[in-house]
């Protein structure tokens, strides 16, 4: 667990520094910083941002309430503001600049840490997941921030640990929150932090201000398209992690399309190291790969010298990962050391998650909830299955519907039993969602709006040797509906339908 800590405050012209004229205000002394008007304290300053769904100043009345001692709008919003009863402070593109400001309150936190961000479509928390408890391990005060969290790794026996998770709304929170938390990290001695850098982060410019040492690039497929519009969008929205002036490493997935488009966009004075699974041309690759439902054993021929790579973790797609992994780790400790504890090390919640009951079909719970994702690890798994593959899963409401039919196709091509439900459909209608799903589909699908009775039909229904994908939530301990969230866990239900059916309870 962090230890609590926060700036002692500063000024408005400490703040600002030149990015605003001087005002009136220049001494005004703030105690926080806030985008959030709900967690408003008296004293903070609240910035009023506009987004694509909110805009901040709809919420100014409750950050007053809450004792804003002053707000801050972008310039271009020409709204009237007389009748607030503290100062306004109008700055020209609010949105890029939130990240300086924030690191500047706190003392540019992230100077004082060892910062390797990873994006990509998947693999994201896998990656820093993996990087934190190998770095754990090796005896470095190493932290995860990401998808499931923040938090410093336990002890060199133990690693990084779930239980240990504060736990945050956004793969990458808001610029604020960000400089909050690598503060809290630095006051605790953390050296290392694997900070998780989402497409939605990088185009909001969330992390302009953390400062960045190794950039780490894993893939790129169809994924939030309802935000970005198009995969040219959204693959720039990629390239600005690996712009970064501060950058010194850069790590390329080189079996992806897109690496290629990366390679040109990187300043020449960064050090690239690329991987491949089985590219000898690439700085990072295996030699004798051998995949089973144990895990993976490969040969591993880096800069640094050459091993055997052995972990219980499932799938190439899983040893690509562990390539990027070793290639952030080995820059800095013996290759020896690295593959000696690449074997301890675990996947996150939620990803490739095996649970296995006695006479009854074996489980996996799997984030996966792309076209890209989803097929990866129902390719993986039909290798690993001795009776039939059956999948569980559904599409988010209100996201990109495109990508829908193409996992329903996706699920048909590489399973026996497909079983269609709801996942986090928030106002969407769920029908509605299943339908534009079973578009993809030339057969038919069983369909079980209600998760509970999808997960619980198909685990009675699979014969003891069948294998049960349950995808597309992982980690997740909610389903999102229009009335809010509503607690619910794929493991505690999974759980639950396992037991019953060993127990001979319908």
């Amino acid at each position: 667990m962090t230890k609590p800590c926060s700036s002692k405050g500063r000024t408005l012209g400490e703040l600002f520094g030149n990015e605003k004229p001087k005002s009136p205000y220049e001494k005004l002394f703030v105690s926080g910083l806030r985008q959030d008007s709900r967690l408003v304290k008296q004293g903070d300053l609240f910035f009023a941002l506009s987004g694509k769904k909110t805009n901040g100043i709809l919420h100014v009345d409750e950050a007053l309430r809450n004792g804003a001692i002053a707000i801050v709008v972008d310039r271009a919003w020409r709204g009237d503001t007389s009748h607030f009863p503290i100062p306004v402070i109008r700055i020209s593109d609010l949105e890029s600049k939130v990240s300086r400001f924030a690191s500047r309150f706190y003392g540019n936190p992230s100077d004082k840490v060892h910062t390797i961000a990873v994006t990509g479509t998947n693999g994201k928390t896998s990656c820093c997941w993996l990087l934190s408890d190998l770095l754990t391990r090796l005896g470095e005060k190493s932290a995860y921030l990401g998808t499931l969290g923040y938090g410093v790794g336990v002890s060199k026996d133990h690693g990084i640990s779930a239980s240990e998770l504060i736990k945050t709304s956004l793969t990458t929170p808001d610029a604020i929150t960000i400089q909050t938390i690598l503060n809290s990290l630095s006051y605790s001695g953390v050296s290392t932090v694997a900070l998780e850098a989402s497409s939605h982060a990088l185009a909001q410019r969330r992390i302009d201000a953390v400062s960045v040492d190794t950039a780490i690039f894993t893939n790129l497929s169809r994924d939030h398209l309802d935000y970005h519009g198009d995969m040219d969008s959204y693959g720039a929205s990629k390239t600005l992690l690996f712009q970064k002036t501060e950058l010194q490493t850069v790590i390329i997935n080189a079996d992806d399309d897109f690496a290629k488009v990366l390679d040109s966009k990187v300043a020449s004075d960064k050090k690239i190291y690329r991987y491949s699974l089985d590219n000898s041309k690439a700085d990072i690759f295996c030699t004798s790969i051998s995949l089973d439902r144990l895990g993976v054993t490969a040969n591993v021929v880096t800069p640094w010298g050459q091993g055997t790579l052995k972990s219980s973790l499932v799938g190439q797609f899983n040893l690509s990962n562990l390539l990027a992994v070793v290639a952030a780790a080995a820059k800095r400790f013996p290759l020896s050391d690295v593959l000696r504890v690449i074997p301890l090390i675990k996947a996150p919640s939620g990803r490739m998650e095996i649970i296995n009951m006695e006479s009854v079909p074996g489980v996996v719970v799997d984030y996966a909830h792309t076209p890209d994702a989803l097929e990866k690890v129902l390719i993986t798994l039909r290798a690993h299955s001795i009776g039939k593959l059956w999948v569980v899963f559904g599409c988010g409401g209100e996201r990109d519907i495109g990508k829908r039919s193409k996992m329903g196709a996706i699920a048909e091509r590489y399973t026996d039993q497909v079983v269609l439900t709801s996942d986090n459909p928030r106002g969407e209608p769920e029908d509605q969602i299943i339908a534009q799903i079973k578009r993809g589909m030339l057969g038919n699908a069983t369909i079980k709006t209600d998760r509970r009775d999808a997960i619980r039909h198909a685990i009675f229904s699979a014969a003891s040797d069948d294998l049960v994908v349950i995808a597309g939530k992982g980690h997740e301990d909610f389903q999102h509906l229009a009335t809010g969230q509503l607690p619910f866990s794929d493991q505690y239900q999974v759980r639950s339908a396992l037991l019953d059916r060993q127990g001979g309870v319908r």
